[in-house]
């Protein structure tokens, strides 16, 4: 049996976190069978965008937030909070156990504006979203 240490494992970069939840909740939207178009790295706004596969003109926006650990959700600025796309999809990863399945927590525009302190979203406001992809209507 071998002992790691994870306390030594570094924490990941958090691009590369975000990158690991923009991919995973695009994975997760296409087998629910959105066509997903993920915006340049970098751009404000939305990360996602999906479209109803049997009609283009059903389309939705979506922000991606990536965490490492069980942390309240941060948001850049108070701006980006008032200009949210219509959905924002939570996505928790575990870099000490790249094997575990990552938790997404799905919520809707108007629920994180009510819930949202500051610039933070608490844990105890987005748990109970865990896998609430009915929320995303078509």
């Amino acid at each position: 049996m071998s002992f790691i240490d994870f306390t030594l494992v570094p924490k990941l970069n958090p691009r590369i976190v975000h990158k690991a939840a923009l991919f995973y909740a695009a994975y997760k939207l296409t087998l629910r069978d959105w066509e997903v178009e993920v915006k340049p790295s970098g751009e404000k706004g939305a990360d996602l965008v999906i479209y109803d596969r049997r009609d283009r003109e059903k389309r939705h926006t979506i922000k991606v937030k990536g965490l490492q650990k069980r942390h309240a959700c941060p948001f850049t600025r108070r701006e980006d909070i008032e200009t949210l796309p219509e959905y924002v999809i939570v996505v928790r990863v575990n870099p000490e156990k790249p094997e575990e399945k990552p938790e997404v927590f799905v919520l809707d525009r108007d629920t994180v504006k009510k819930r949202v302190q500051g610039i933070y979203l608490k844990v105890k406001d987005y748990e109970e979203f865990k896998d609430r992809w009915e929320l995303i209507t078509r």
